[in-house]
């Protein structure tokens, strides 16, 4: 955590409090802490290292391709055919 929050009381306690709580999921789709603290003054959270690629290099290929390509906001007055709500028992 930066150390500006580091130095805010209410988030202090707000990141104790939230880190104990997710301390004790155990979610095979969440990251688990293992343990947190402060070192100098500045807080801290230990979690399992999860191998791959961050979110910004889909995310920024998913911007780039555009609204024809599904990349963005589309002009379209109805969803694709396979998005609409159906009735139990309609053909897709």
């Amino acid at each position: 955590m930066t150390a500006e929050f580091s130095k805010d009381p209410v988030f202090r306690e707000r990141m104790k409090r939230e880190a104990r709580t997710a301390g004790r999921l155990q979610e095979p789709h969440v990251v688990p802490i293992h343990d947190y603290g402060e070192i100098d003054g500045q807080m801290y959270l230990e979690m399992r290292l999860i191998e791959g690629t961050d979110l910004d290099t889909p995310a920024q290929a998913f911007r780039s391709a555009g609204p024809a390509a599904g990349g963005g906001p589309s002009s379209a007055r109805s969803p694709p055919r396979s998005t609409r709500p159906r009735r139990r028992g309609d053909a897709p």
